[in-house]
């Protein structure tokens, strides 16, 4: 049975899913049930021995550092300075955006201690807020919301135009 709760770990672990002791404990119960296993109890000691056996313990997942191939960002950063040299600073937006998660799934995690802490990008309800800012710095739009749906994120930017005092509103579209 610990064998078949270790490999349940593992496979939950390598899909970068947050795993904690109270998780550990219920699947440890619902497999000695299912194997027919009686007076199974998943104590706090069961699961401290459980832990020391397999070398886990319980650390803060690292964001998204699992998502990202580090050779693209060395790559955009030889790339970047080229395709901004025939700009000027007024010419030049940068656009973040920030979140307020709510519903999320919790940042620690039961782990191995030979395994990296680091999480994945999972899918949690959200209020995202966008900001965007001239590279001069002399221009700043209010904070926006971000409209999103399941498959899609819409973005709408106000741009304005060296030749014209009129705003414009350019919307684009990017996948999640």
């Amino acid at each position: 049975m610990n064998e078949a709760v270790l490999e349940w770990f593992k496979t939950v672990r390598a899909k970068k899913i947050p795993v904690s002791g109270p998780m550990i404990q219920h699947k440890a119960k619902e497999l000695a049930d299912a194997l027919g296993i009686e007076n199974f109890s998943a104590s706090n000691g069961w699961l401290d021995r459980f832990r020391i056996r397999n070398n886990i313990t319980f650390r803060s997942l690292c964001g998204e550092a699992a998502d990202v191939d580090p050779s693209l960002c060395e790559d955009w950063q030889e790339r970047l300075p080229l395709l901004l040299a025939g700009y000027d600073d007024e010419g030049i937006f940068n656009m973040d955006k920030t979140a307020l998660f709510f519903h999320a799934l919790p940042s620690k995690s039961m782990i191995q201690k030979s395994e990296e802490a680091r999480g994945g990008k999972i899918p949690k309800e959200r209020l995202t807020i966008s900001f965007l800012c001239e590279r001069s710095w002399r221009e700043r739009e209010t904070p926006g919301h971000l409209e999103m749906s399941n498959e899609i994120e819409r973005i709408v930017v106000s741009e304005k135009s060296k030749n014209s005092n009129q705003s414009q509103i350019v919307s684009f579209f990017q996948k999640m």
